[in-house]
C-alpha cells in the first residue's frame, strides 16, 4: 500500500516512537494505562540510568499483557539483578503467551537471558509444557547455570504439586 513511503514511514514511526501497527499485541497493550502513564513512557523508563526506575518499568509493562514481552524479553539481561527479576516476574505475570518468546530467546547469545527465560518458563509450570524440548536442548548449554536453571524449569513444568507457582524465582 505505501510503497516506496514504507521504510522512511516506518523509520519517522521509530524515531518519533509512534506505534507501528502490529498483528495486534503491542498495539493493543498499547492502548491502556498503567498508574495514569502510557506504554510508551514505561518503555523509556525500561532504559533508565536507575535501577530501581527500570524494575518498576518492568512491573508496569507486565500489566500491559503480552504486547510488552517483545520489551521485557531483553531486559532478562540487565546487568542489575533486582530489575532481571522484576522482568522475570512480570513475564510469568503475562502467563503462558510468553512461551513462544521464551523458547527462543532460549538460544540467545547472552548468557542471562538464556537462564532467565529458563526461569520464567519454570515459573509458568505446566502451561509451559510446549517449552520441554527446548529446555532440553538447554541442559547441553555451554554455560553451567543455564543447565542447572533448564533442570529446574523441567521439574517446575512437570511437577504435579502446584509448587512451581509458590516458589521464588531464582534469576541469574
Amino acid at each position: 500500500m505505501l510503497g516506496r513511503w514504507a521504510s522512511p514511514v516506518v523509520t519517522l514511526c521509530l524515531v518519533l516512537g509512534v506505534a507501528w501497527p502490529s498483528s495486534g499485541g503491542e498495539a493493543q497493550a498499547q492502548e491502556g494505562r498503567v498508574e495514569a502513564r502510557a506504554f510508551a513512557d514505561w518503555q523509556r523508563d525500561l532504559r533508565d540510568r536507575s535501577p530501581e526506575v527500570r524494575a518498576r518499568a518492568a512491573e508496569a509493562l507486565g500489566r500491559f499483557g503480552p504486547g510488552a514481552v517483545p520489551l521485557l524479553t531483553p531486559a532478562l539481561g540487565d546487568p542489575e539483578l533486582t530489575v532481571r527479576r522484576a522482568v522475570a516476574e512480570a513475564l510469568r505475570a503475562i502467563g503462558p503467551a510468553v512461551v513462544p518468546s521464551m523458547i527462543r530467546a532460549l538460544e540467545n547469545s547472552e548468557v542471562r537471558i538464556r537462564a532467565n527465560a529458563a526461569v520464567v518458563l519454570g515459573g509458568l509450570g505446566p502451561a509451559a509444557r510446549d517449552a520441554v524440548p527446548s529446555l532440553a536442548r538447554a541442559l547441553k548449554d555451554a554455560n553451567p547455570r543455564v543447565r542447572e536453571l533448564a533442570t529446574e524449569a523441567i521439574d517446575r513444568i512437570t511437577s504435579t504439586d502446584g509448587s512451581y507457582s509458590t516458589a521464588p524465582l531464582n534469576c541469574h
